[in-house]
C-alpha cells in the first residue's frame, strides 16, 4: 500500500488478522511480512517504510512479550494496530 504523507509517499506492508491475534498468528504474519520485505528489496532495490499487522483483538502473551514494536529484516519497523483505530489509515483495507 502506498500512503501519501505530505509531499512524500510511504510504502507500507499490511497483514490483516480477523479475530484474536495469538502467538502463532503473529509469527506467521511476521514471516509473511519478512518474505514481502525481501521481495520488495529484490524487485525495487529499496525497502518498505513500515510493516503493519492489523488485528481485532490481541492475545495477552504478545503484550507480555513486548512484541509490539519489532524490526524485520533490512531494519523495517513492524507495528501492530487494532483495526478499529481510526487515527491511521493502515487497517482500512482489512474491514
Amino acid at each position: 500500500m502506498m500512503i501519501r504523507n505530505g509531499g512524500n509517499c510511504e510504502m507500507v506492508l499490511i497483514e490483516c488478522k480477523g479475530g484474536k491475534l495469538n502467538l502463532g498468528d503473529f509469527k506467521d504474519a511476521k514471516e509473511q511480512l519478512e518474505y514481502s520485505v525481501d521481495f520488495v528489496k529484490t524487485a525495487f532495490d529499496d525497502v518498505p517504510d513500515l510493516a503493519v499487522i492489523c488485528y481485532e483483538r490481541v492475545s495477552d502473551i504478545i503484550l507480555r512479550r513486548n512484541l509490539l514494536n519489532e524490526r524485520l529484516r533490512h531494519g523495517v519497523r513492524l507495528i501492530l494496530m487494532q483495526v478499529k483505530d481510526e487515527r491511521y489509515a493502515y487497517c482500512r483495507i482489512c474491514r
